[in-house]
C-alpha cells in the first residue's frame, strides 16, 4: 500500500510505501522538518484501518447473489482507497486536536494495486463466528469466486474465541438475515486477506512523556472536571481552558491513569524475557511498578521514589518501562517520539538494543529521532550481522556482545525528512547514510582540528 500525501505541515510532499514498514522504522530530520507530523499520519492511518475495516460497506452488497458471488477487482480497489483516504481526512483533525482549517490544504492518495495484484492471484478461506447465533460463516475465494457455508458453533467459552476464528461478532440479540451472515463473513475476508486488518494493539510514547509522567492524575482530572461542568451548565466559555493535547499525549494521559488495573497482574512474558535476556533494569538502575495506584520507581537499593524525586531518564521511560511490564504483546505496533529524549549517550545505545530485541519478538517500532548516536548503533549492529562469524569469543565478551545483537539490513527502514519531503534511505556497506548528521559532525570536527592549529605552541593550562 502506498501513501502520497501533500501539505503535511512542513512537509510539501511525501510517499511511503507501507509495506516498507519493517520492525524497526526510522523517522530522521532536523528540527521543524515534520517528524511528529509524518508518525501522527502513519499513526491515524493505523487507526483509519481498523475503523474502516469494522465497517460493513453498502458496495460489498451488491456482490452478494443466492449462492455464490462474482468479485470485480477494480470495484474493490476504488471503494477501500476512496474510504482510507475519507477515514483519514476525517481523523487527522482530531489526531492533531485542532480545527478543520489545519487540514484543508492536506491531499493524501492511497494505492492499493499490489494487495489487490496479490489478492486477486491467491486462494483463501475465513471463518467468522456469529456469537449470538452461535452460527460459524465459512466463506471462501476461488479465483473471483467467493462460497459461503455456514455450520452450528459448540464453543460455549469466549475466551479464546479471536484466536480461532478470523472474526468474531458479538453483537447480542440481533437477528442476521442470510444475506447479512454472507455479507460479514465477505467483509471479514477482505478485511484480514486483502486489507491486512490485523487488530494490532497501537501505543504512542510522546515527547511530552516525561512531563505526563509527573501529571497524569491531574492533567485528566482537570480536563474531565471542565468538561462535565461544560456538559452540565452548556457555557462554551469553558472550552478555552481545555488543553488541547494531540490524540497521542491524550491517550497516553489516559493510559497512565488506568495503569491500577495491572498492579497485581502477572508480568508478560516478553518482560520476563528482557529481565533474564538483557538485565532490563540495569538501564534505569531500578525498577518500575505499580503500588497503591501509584507508579513508583524502586532502587537497587530498594528505596521506593514517586514520581516527582526520580530522574529524567527514570520520567521518560517510566511509562514504556511499564507497557513492557503489564501489556506487551507480539504484533503491537509502538510510536515513540524522540527517543533519546533524556538519555545520556550510553542509554541510547541500551534503548536502541532493546527496541532490536523486541522487534525481533514480533513488535514493530515507528521511532524518531535527532541523534546521531542512535543511528551509529544501529550501523555497529548491521555491520556486526554480516562479519559475526568471523569475531572471535575474546571480542563478543569485551563489548557484551551475543548473537542478538546483529541486526538484518531487510528488518528496518529509515526516511529522511529533509526540503520539504520524505526520502527513503538505502543501506550501503553496512550503515545508512544520514547526511544532516554526518555534515554537522564533520563541520565540528573541522572546526576543532582548526582551532587545534591555534592552540600549538600555547599554553593553556590552569
Amino acid at each position: 500500500m502506498i501513501i502520497k500525501f501533500k501539505n503535511l505541515g512542513p512537509i510539501e510532499k511525501g510517499e511511503i510505501d507501507l509495506n516498507d514498514l519493517k520492525g524497526i522504522n526510522l523517522i530522521i530530520g532536523k528540527n521543524n522538518t515534520g517528524k511528529t507530523y509524518l508518525s501522527n499520519l502513519l499513526y491515524c492511518y493505523l487507526k483509519s484501518k481498523f475503523q474502516v475495516t469494522i465497517t460493513v460497506f453498502n458496495f460489498l452488497k451488491d456482490f452478494i447473489k443466492e449462492e455464490e458471488c462474482i468479485l470485480n477487482y477494480e470495484i474493490l480497489k476504488q471503494n477501500y482507497e476512496k474510504q482510507l483516504v475519507l477515514e483519514i481526512q476525517k481523523q487527522l483533525p482530531l489526531i492533531f486536536h485542532t480545527n478543520s482549517d489545519f487540514s484543508k490544504n492536506f491531499y493524501i492518495e492511497i494505492d492499493l494495486s499490489e494487495e489487490i495484484e496479490n489478492f486477486k492471484n491467491e486462494n483463501y478461506e475465513s471463518e467468522t463466528l456469529i456469537t449470538s447465533e452461535k452460527k460459524i460463516i465459512i466463506t471462501k475465494k476461488v479465483g473471483n469466486k467467493i462460497t459461503f457455508e455456514e455450520k452450528e458453533s459448540y464453543f460455549n467459552s469466549e475466551d479464546y474465541l479471536d484466536d480461532i476464528f478470523d472474526g468474531v461478532i458479538r453483537i447480542l440479540g440481533d437477528k442476521f438475515t442470510e444475506n447479512d451472515k454472507k455479507h460479514i463473513g465477505l467483509n471479514i475476508l477482505l478485511s484480514k486477506k486483502l486489507y491486512k486488518r490485523d487488530d494490532a494493539e497501537i501505543y504512542f510514547f510522546p515527547a511530552e512523556r516525561s512531563g505526563a509522567i509527573l501529571f497524569y492524575n491531574q492533567l485528566l482530572e482537570n480536563r474531565n472536571n471542565i468538561l462535565r461542568n461544560l456538559e452540565l451548565s452548556q457555557d462554551m466559555s469553558l472550552l478555552k481552558n481545555i488543553s488541547r493535547y494531540s490524540e497521542p499525549v491524550n491517550e497516553y494521559i489516559i493510559r497512565l491513569n488506568q495503569l491500577e488495573e495491572y498492579e497485581n497482574k502477572e508480568e508478560t512474558k516478553i518482560y520476563r524475557n528482557l529481565v533474564k535476556d538483557i538485565d532490563i533494569q540495569n538501564i534505569v538502575e531500578g525498577e518500575i511498578l505499580i503500588k497503591s495506584n501509584q507508579i513508583i520507581y524502586k532502587t537497587k537499593n530498594n528505596v521506593e521514589l514517586n514520581m516527582g524525586l526520580v530522574s529524567s531518564t527514570v520520567k521518560t521511560l517510566a511509562g514504556f518501562f511499564l507497557y513492557l511490564k503489564y501489556q506487551a504483546q507480539k504484533g503491537d505496533i509502538i510510536f515513540i517520539d524522540e527517543i533519546e529524549l533524556n538519555l545520556h549517550p550510553e542509554n541510547q545505545r541500551k534503548i536502541i538494543k532493546l527496541i532490536n530485541y523486541l522487534s525481533k519478538q514480533g513488535i514493530k517500532f515507528i521511532i524518531s529521532t535527532h541523534s546521531p548516536i542512535i543511528t551509529e548503533e544501529i550501523d555497529n549492529m548491521l555491520l556486526f550481522e554480516k562479519v559475526k562469524d568471523r569475531i572471535n569469543k575474546e571480542e563478543m565478551e569485551e563489548y557484551g556482545l551475543n548473537e542478538e545483537y546483529g541486526l538484518k539490513s531487510s528488518d528496518i527502514s529509515v526516511f529522511h525528512l529533509h526540503n520539504k519531503t520524505v526520502e527513503k534511505i538505502k543501506e550501503k556497506g553496512g550503515e545508512f547514510e544520514i547526511e544532516t548528521f554526518n555534515s554537522v559532525l564533520e563541520e565540528t570536527d573541522n572546526l576543532y582540528q582548526t582551532l587545534l592549529v591555534y592552540a600549538e605552541g600555547n599554553d593553556f593550562g590552569g
